[in-house]
């Protein structure tokens, strides 16, 4: 039987959102979890490849950091801004991993969130992290039930990660019972994870394409991300579910 690890982190902002253009709530319309799911074998040789492209790419930041290259990271935000997605170089930095991640290493994508609705100001940021934590857990679960497989979930270091934890156990032993789940999540810190770093770009994409499906005339800089990830990313996920809240 294959064990999967399944890396999440997230996308958006977990806060109001009212417009684009408002003066406090601006940030993001969604928010959600995203990332990569592959079988524990291959764990190692991702990280490994992941590991060697990132001190290629960005040889010449890593040295003038003065850090050691497995303890540095870029974070997908910063490097995959819309004044730059419109380099080819800049877009196979992320298509180059996720071919690998897919056809090389059995490694698929998964997203899942909310599209917030502005008129319910009092969804709190736990609020809208458990969802989208429960509705990531029922796609990976319903995945590996098809692939008579076993599930462990790590994620992207959390200030609230006891609350995360707890809505992890509930998944696993309440009602819903997803018994493919053999731990509650674990957390990691990012700059020490390849694999994190990873779903932490991952996560990146995800959001500006969801931003712009969710308000075009307001992302309109985000239209190359629709344009170049958004049919690639929806044909390598097991599952997408992205719902008002």
């Amino acid at each position: 039987m294959t064990t999967y690890i399944a890396y999440v982190d997230e996308f958006g902002h977990d806060g109001p959102f009212i417009s684009r253009h408002h003066e406090l709530h601006n940030d993001s319309p969604v928010f959600g979890l995203a990332g990569f799911v592959l079988p524990v074998n291959n764990v190692r040789r991702f990280s490994t490849y992941f590991f060697e492209l990132k001190k290629n790419i960005f040889k010449a930041k890593i040295e003038k950091s003065g850090r050691p290259a497995a303890k540095w990271e870029m974070k997908g935000i910063d490097h995959f801004r819309p004044s730059k997605i419109m380099q080819p170089e800049v877009r196979a930095n992320f298509t180059a991993p996720l071919n690998t991640l897919i056809h090389t290493l059995d490694g698929h994508v998964f997203y899942a969130g909310s599209e917030k609705n502005h008129l319910k100001k009092q969804v709190t940021p736990t609020n809208l992290y458990t969802h989208a934590l429960k509705e990531t857990i029922k796609l990976l679960d319903n995945f590996c039930t098809q692939k008579n497989a076993k599930l462990l979930l790590c994620a992207d270091h959390h200030n609230n990660k006891k609350a995360m934890i707890e809505a992890c156990v509930i998944e696993m032993f309440g009602f819903s019972n997803r018994a493919n789940l053999l731990e509650p999540m674990f957390h990691a810190d990012s700059h020490l994870y390849q694999t994190v770093q990873f779903a932490d770009w991952i996560a990146a994409i995800v959001g500006k394409c969801q931003a712009f499906s969710t308000r075009p005339a307001e992302y309109k800089n985000y239209q190359p991300f629709h344009r170049y990830f958004d049919d690639r990313l929806a044909h390598a996920a097991i599952g997408a579910d992205i719902k008002p809240v």
